[in-house]
């Protein structure tokens, strides 16, 4: 995958050359989508270790588990995955991720998450 920038309407040096160099075929062009900031992903594993603690998992556990409740599951004959996890999100998937986890954590577990940092949240909406 490359990363290419347009500034002015003009592609950059680098992104020029690597459309310079492409193979002949069809290609894909899309807007790079916006994802979540450090900040909010940090608030994201308090939130792991918050609920995680409460419940008695550890934060992975808890991170993995809540993918799956919110996502859904993949089942094989032995053990289950998450459909996906909370990496790829685009911004607007981030903001639906965090209204869904702590619905999750009221009815999975009834507990009333803090605030988020809402500030974070809000802030491509």
């Amino acid at each position: 995958m490359y990363y290419l920038t347009k500034i002015n309407g003009r592609w950059d040096k680098q992104s020029q050359e690597i459309l310079d160099n492409a193979k002949d075929g069809d290609h894909v062009i899309s807007p790079k989508e916006e994802r979540r900031t450090k900040d909010q992903n940090d608030a994201l594993w308090r939130w792991d270790s918050l609920l995680g603690e409460f419940a008695g998992y550890t934060p992975d556990e808890m991170h993995y588990l809540m993918c799956g409740e919110i996502n859904g599951w993949v089942e094989y004959d032995t053990f289950r995955v998450p459909k996906k996890t909370t990496k790829h999100l685009s911004k607007k998937q981030w903001q639906d991720y965090i209204i869904n986890y702590r619905i999750k954590a009221r009815e999975l577990f009834e507990y009333e998450m803090p605030n988020f940092g809402w500030e974070d949240y809000l802030e491509g909406t």
